[in-house]
């Protein structure tokens, strides 16, 4: 039988506090009548209910609240159930010791700051049904080394996943629209971009990720303003599929690679990267002939550096 009690929260079953919200639907929510109240009042592993009855009404639980699992240190592992649409702003908030968190295929919001600083948390897969990944979702989680993004999101919030310092690499699918600025800022262990053919704003997503030696970049990028400012040894191979771009100020400023190579390959006919790119007399331009005039795309970028640009 289940255990119920009623506190300034509407009311707990099986260790789990509820807010009613309207009709039979539920939240689940933290202990009492503010975030801070209690500590770590959910542990260990909890698995959150499609439904849960209380004086024989039944509810539908259709929320993790804002706050909900807030500095709870010694949660380590969380099941979402598919009644659940929105995971809230905060929900998992330095909650350090977690491990394991299986997302329901209803989400369709991950909530600004909802992951913040979950510190051992080494993977994530978003499922198809989410469009949102807020600002800040996964904003140090120091241990991550995998993400999955659905086919449904259109827009990763600023500084999702700042900080990820060990994430190798990313792909953003065809849905994405925007990247938010500082996206992917300090994953320093990244080496590998590809970017979705609808991304039109990538400003400033992929600052200080040292280590890139391959990104590729959609049909539709219109802005990449400071997309890779300080990437200091990027190099390789990058592939600007786009004949948008209009602003590319400042995106590789501050590459300071030595003796690296970093070929640029441009699709053809994709006239509006004259009007973005200035080179110095620090840079050896080789490849296919193109003029570049204005905005300083290259800004700060010396020692030994070679830029290659080539059209194909």
């Amino acid at each position: 039988m289940a255990s119920v009690s009623i506190q300034a929260h509407d009311f707990s079953v099986d260790g789990i506090y509820y807010n009613i919200l309207d009709g039979n639907n539920v939240e689940v929510t933290f202990k009492g009548s503010h975030v801070n109240q209690y500590v770590n009042e959910y542990i260990n592993s909890i698995n959150i209910p499609n439904e849960v009855t209380i004086n024989n009404t039944t509810y539908t639980v259709t929320r993790v609240g804002d706050g909900a699992f807030y500095a709870c240190r010694t949660l380590n592992s969380v099941t979402i159930p598919n009644s659940v649409t929105y995971i809230g702003d905060t929900a998992f908030y330095s909650c350090d010791d977690l491990t394991t968190v299986d997302i329901g295929n209803a989400v369709t919001r991950i909530g600004d700051g909802a992951f913040f600083r979950c510190s051992f948390l080494s993977s994530i897969t978003i499922p198809n049904s989410v469009t949102r990944i807020g600002n800040r979702a996964f904003k140090y989680c120091y241990s991550m080394t995998s993400v999955n993004i659905g086919s449904s999101v259109t827009e990763i919030g600023e500084e999702a996943f700042d900080g990820c310092t060990i994430l190798s690499s990313v792909t953003i699918p065809n849905s994405v629209i925007n990247i938010g600025a500082m996206a992917f800022q300090g994953c320093t262990y990244m080496t590998s971009v590809v970017i979705g053919n609808n991304v039109a704003n990538m400003m400033g997503s992929y600052g200080n990720c040292y280590n890139i030696t391959m990104a590729a970049c959609g049909r539709n990028v219109i802005n990449m303003r400071n997309a890779y400012q300080n990437c200091h040894n990027i190099r390789g191979n990058m592939y600007m599929y786009s004949t948008k771009v209009s602003n590319m100020s400042n995106c590789f400023k501050n590459g300071k690679s030595k003796s690296n190579m970093l070929n640029i390959y441009v699709t053809q006919n994709s006239t509006s990267f004259n009007t973005c790119l200035k080179t110095s007399s620090s840079q050896s331009i080789t490849g296919t002939s193109i003029t570049w005039t204005d905005d300083y795309a290259t800004n700060s970028c010396y020692y030994n550096t070679t830029y290659n640009y080539y059209i194909y």
